[in-house]
This record gives C-alpha cells, sequence and structure tokens, in this order.
C-alpha cells in the first residue's frame, strides 16, 4: 500500500477478485504494507528494531525482545516479515517462520 493510489489498489482488487470468481476458485489478495516496521503476532503487531545490515540480524534483535517482554516463550513459533533487503523501501518482502530461541548464529 505504500506505492500507488488507493483507486488503484482497489482497482487491482477488484480485477483479482472477478478473476477468482471467473475462474471458479478462491483467490486470496496479500497487501505489501510500508516498512521499515516488523510486523508479528498473533494479529499482527509491529515493532520497530534499530535499523540492521542483515535479515538474519532482525530475526536475532526480534527473537530476543519477544522473550524480553514476555510476548513469547522459548519454542513458541513466530511468522516474520520485513523488507528485503533490511532498510531498502519497496523491495521484495522476505517471510520467515521461526523458533524462538533458536537464534541464527553470527
Amino acid at each position: 500500500m505504500s506505492h500507488g493510489s488507493q483507486a488503484s489498489h482497489h482497482a487491482a482488487y477488484r480485477n483479482v477478485r472477478a478473476a477468482g470468481d471467473a475462474s471458479g476458485h478462491s483467490v486470496g489478495v496479500l497487501v505489501d504494507l510500508q516498512g521499515p516496521k516488523i510486523r508479528l503476532g498473533r494479529f499482527a503487531e509491529t515493532f520497530v528494531v534499530p535499523e540492521v545490515a542483515h535479515t538474519d540480524d532482525m530475526v536475532r534483535q526480534v527473537d530476543a525482545a519477544l522473550q524480553d517482554i514476555g510476548r513469547c516463550d522459548k519454542g513458541d513459533l513466530v511468522v516474520l516479515v520485513a523488507g528485503r533487503p533490511p532498510g531498502t523501501p519497496g523491495r521484495t518482502n522476505a517471510l520467515r517462520v521461526h523458533r524462538i530461541g533458536d537464534a541464527i548464529e553470527t
């Protein structure tokens, strides 16, 4: 939703829905939200972390932060979505399923 107008997004949504209806298939619509925020939680929660050079650094920060604030316990699974490469708006999103406590080694 960071790029384009509300009208263009609405038109794209209508086109996807029409194509799904015409084909007889259910079609999901995935929306790319603005960054550089990390959205996570049972119902997407945003965490802003210090700028990092690599997505693995961001995962380590989020892993530690979620345990520190008591939001997750070691062994919980979370889905992380962030811009990739970090700090580059409008680029491809990274989606990672991560087990809390399994921080990536440096």
